[in-house]
């Protein structure tokens, strides 16, 4: 089953997909093809429900031989499958990063670590950050890609120790 939306959606509660009739072994077979966070659940009476999946943290290794892609599992720690709803963590030397999803995932949030050296962020595709940017360290976080910030029903923060440079956002900035 494949789930796509023009613009973010905030699953605040579960919809129902089928009725009834799934079985967890049913369940179990089915995959989540999606640029959203969200999966499959097993309801009352055999429904089939899409949910929100939790946020997760994901910290980057930049550790794959290929200029730094986020699309590369190998440049997270633990080479997650998705990184569609997770918290992001930058806290190495900072280099520079190339957002290459041509199916936009969301992401909770990016966060520079206190240990952070200067990071900047580029792409072409637009990068939904849908709860916050923070930076935690001193050193310049660099954002030079599409930006859509925060979404319909989420709050969308920023919180900066050190600077962060962003140009092309779309969405609605936060009173700082």
């Amino acid at each position: 089953i494949e789930v796509a939306a023009p613009d973010l959606v905030k699953l605040s509660a579960p919809i129902t997909l089928v009725s009834g009739g799934f079985t967890a072994e049913d369940l179990a077979k089915l995959k989540v093809k999606s640029n959203l966070p969200v999966k499959f659940v097993l309801g009352e009476n055999g429904a089939l429900l899409l949910a929100a999946k939790e946020a997760f943290d994901v910290e980057w290794t930049g550790a794959a031989a290929d200029g730094g892609l986020w699309s590369t599992s190998h440049n997270w720690l633990g080479d997650p499958e998705s990184i569609a709803g997770a918290n992001l963590l930058f806290n190495r030397t900072g280099e520079t990063t190339a957002f290459d999803f041509a199916d936009k995932p969301p992401v909770q949030s990016v966060t520079a670590g206190s240990d952070a050296g200067a990071y900047t962020h580029t792409g072409a595709y637009p990068l939904y950050v849908t709860g916050g940017i923070t930076n935690r360290s001193t050193a310049v976080q660099s954002f030079a890609l599409p930006l859509r910030l925060g979404s319909f029903e989420w709050d969308f923060a920023i919180d900066a120790t050190g600077p962060l440079a962003l140009t092309n956002v779309n969405g609605t900035m936060p009173k700082l």
